[in-house]
């Protein structure tokens, strides 16, 4: 599904930015060049930005020994 109708930019290449490290919108931004235009997708890529955050914070943390 594309996300950024202005630069073409799709949800598969949002999710690869943020597994890539990516955890804010200018860091998406420099990444994927989605919202750089008219920023109507603004909205959906911070609920994907939170979404992962979220999912990082339920996963288990793998002890040091």
């Amino acid at each position: 599904m594309i996300v950024c109708l202005c630069k073409a930019v799709n949800e598969r290449t949002i999710v690869d930015a943020i597994q890539q490290g990516c955890v804010t919108m200018t860091q998406i931004q420099e990444k994927t060049s989605a919202c750089t235009q008219c920023k109507k997708c603004a909205c959906q890529i911070s609920d994907m930005l939170k979404a992962h955050k979220t999912l990082e914070q339920r996963s288990p943390q793998s002890a040091s020994p």
